[in-house]
């Protein structure tokens, strides 16, 4: 750009937003994105108001089968499919990412809460490689 900053530096930031924000869903996008960008740092946010509090694993599961009449108890980690606790949440997408083969070990990993009402944005978990 007008700036000198290249496409794909590791000053760019790239956001993946889907459903529960949940870490699980990610995993493909940090894969890609480090293949392309030398993925440097990952940052994981999850917010209040979100709709997965109001949810348990086996009501999407159950609720699925009512509506659809199928079965995909066994195509998701039911830790992924909702939020019972922001703070559990977070330190379990963490792990997850930095126990995956799909995120480089020399990548840093954060956990955030956003507070929606009072846009306070807080740290909860930090995995940084030694």
């Amino acid at each position: 750009d007008k700036n000198g900053t290249r496409v794909g530096s590791t000053r760019a930031l790239f956001t993946a937003t889907n459903a529960g924000g949940r870490a699980a869903f990610a995993l493909e996008s940090v894969a890609a994105m480090d293949c392309i960008f030398d993925v440097k740092n990952v940052v994981v946010v999850h917010h209040s108001f979100c709709g997965t509090t109001t949810l348990t694993p086996e009501l999407i599961v159950n609720e699925f089968h009512d509506h659809h009449h199928a079965d995909i108890s066994t195509l998701f980690d039911h830790d992924s499919l909702a939020i019972m606790d922001f703070e559990e949440s977070l330190n379990y997408d963490v792990k997850l990412l930095r126990d995956s083969p799909a995120v480089p070990k020399h990548v840093k990993l954060y956990g955030f809460f956003y507070e929606i009402s009072s846009g306070k944005l807080t740290e909860v978990v930090r995995d940084i490689p030694a």
